[in-house]
């Protein structure tokens, strides 16, 4: 359902399935580091735990608002988006309890935000610390988690290497 991102690229919100795109300003100036436990997790499985609790009539959105800052600087609303939290990791996390504890060593060596991805059972953190970064590195790269290092790039450059420009 996320493909119509995939062929946009950017910031983006999107709403309903995943299927319509909404364009938001380039969040640029940070890193990211995703480390994999090792561990996939079948998305189906994560749901079949989670579908009880994600479809209560008395849930109410915690979903943070997209908008600009004050400042009118998205990029400094990235971690605010991150910590409004993943419903599912509490489930993907019974599957999978690495996914605590690297979501723990990236906060405590100093990323600003840290949560699962999607369905799991990868974690990102946002770094705006070169220096955090490289601790972040160094501690989940010990504990045997694969690793990637991202810099997030704008749509227009995200267009042009996917070649839809």
């Amino acid at each position: 359902a996320g493909v119509p991102f995939f062929l946009y690229g950017g910031t983006a919100v999107l709403r309903g399935t995943g299927t319509v795109v909404d364009p938001l300003e380039d969040a640029l100036g940070y890193e990211i580091l995703v480390a994999f436990p090792g561990v996939s997790l079948a998305t189906r499985e994560v749901y079949a735990l989670a579908s009880a609790s994600l479809t209560s009539s008395l849930k109410i959105s915690s979903m943070a608002r997209f908008r600009d800052t004050p400042e009118g600087d998205l990029s400094r609303e990235v971690e605010t988006w991150v910590r409004a939290g993943n419903d599912l990791e509490p489930f993907a996390r019974s599957l999978c309890p690495p996914i605590a504890k690297i979501v723990n060593c990236l906060r405590a060596a100093g990323a600003t935000a840290a949560s699962m991805t999607g369905s799991g059972s990868a974690v990102f953190g946002i770094f705006r610390d070169t220096a955090a970064l490289e601790r972040a590195l160094a501690s989940v790269g010990a504990s045997g988690y694969e690793t990637s290092r991202c810099v997030p790039i704008g749509r227009m450059e995200y267009r042009r290497h996917a070649g839809l420009l």
